[in-house]
């Protein structure tokens, strides 16, 4: 495999390995603004409305000068599936943040990296396509090291697991399938869109459903501490822009596969970011449970690959 991947890409200078340290760092230390948002007072329904709308803003005028055109292109079916995708990751926003309220930030991490699990089996049940044996076998050990950390949670709270760590692992779970779903219509769309096109417009739905979610839950934007709304900032600049355009920048550079690892890094760092920020201890239990979801994600994440890689024959 190393093999395939230094004919495909162009050996990597030293700049690209920066740039991806960057996103992991930035993303190990913003789970951080998020529970200090949260701390302040800030619904998470309103974190993630806030989020949203200055992520929008921010690349609204970009949009405006360089990409009518494109999103004037669109076709009946884009702007349904963008539609779906937005509301999707509105909600998908909502359990992620609403997760870091009730368990560890180790526990949610670690079952929320389960995503690529979600994505093959909504790729086969969906798309029809085949689950190999390290992508089983890898959803097999996420499974266990989730009923570890189940039982861990059923032995006691603490600090360790939070005050409900049963609701916020299921919270963060209910978010990775939710983030697979998001990956396959962004798979289906991204063919005809740009990125930040792409992006936009998921932001602007984004905003727009978790914005009518506070209007029907009567959670306000208005009226919170202004160190709260610094963290919320901190919130959009970080996870959002500079993480996501960080694995955008590598994925020119570097292979797919190691960037995704790069995930697990992140993990891990969240961890040790929320010990320092929040004293949050995590059991035995659940440093065993969590290595194993990893070390089945990471499988899952390898075998992907391996199944993209492999040629496709016409069938006769």
């Amino acid at each position: 495999m190393a093999g395939a991947e230094a004919v495909e890409f162009a050996q990597p200078q030293w700049r690209p390995y920066a740039i991806l340290g960057a996103g992991i760092i930035v993303g190990s230390i913003g789970v951080i603004f998020i529970r200090e948002a949260q701390l302040e007072g800030i619904p998470t329904m309103a974190l993630v409305a806030i989020r949203m709308l200055i992520v929008t803003v921010l690349l609204t005028p970009r949009i405006l000068t360089h990409h009518l055109p494109e999103i004037r292109g669109l076709r009946p079916r884009d702007w349904l599936l963008i539609g779906f995708a937005g509301a999707n990751f509105s909600v998908q926003l909502i359990f992620s943040f609403e997760a870091l309220n009730h368990t560890s930030v180790l526990i949610a991490s670690v079952i929320g990296s389960s995503v690529p699990l979600w994505v093959a089996l909504l790729e086969r049940f969906i798309l029809k396509t085949h689950i190999n044996r390290y992508v089983a076998n890898g959803l097999l050990l996420a499974m266990g090291g989730g009923i570890i950390i189940s039982l861990s949670a059923l032995s006691g709270g603490g600090a360790g697991g939070g005050d409900n760590p049963l609701l916020g692992g299921s919270l963060a779970l209910s978010s990775a399938m939710l983030a697979g779903a998001y990956f396959i219509v962004g798979r289906t769309v991204r063919s005809r869109t740009s990125f930040l096109t792409y992006t936009w417009l998921v932001c602007c739905f984004t905003a727009a459903t978790t914005l009518v979610i506070c209007l029907f839950t009567g959670v306000s934007l208005t009226g919170h501490s202004t160190e709260g709304y610094f963290w919320v900032l901190l919130v959009a600049l970080g996870p959002q822009l500079v993480v996501q355009s960080s694995y955008n920048y590598t994925l020119a550079y570097l292979p797919a596969t190691f960037v995704s690892l790069t995930g697990q890094v992140m993990t891990v760092g969240n961890a040790i970011a929320a010990y320092l920020a929040f004293s949050q201890v995590p059991r035995p239990l659940q440093i065993f449970g969590g290595a194993i979801i990893l070390a089945g994600v990471t499988m899952a994440t390898i075998g992907q690959n391996r199944s993209l890689k492999k040629p496709i024959h016409d069938e006769h």
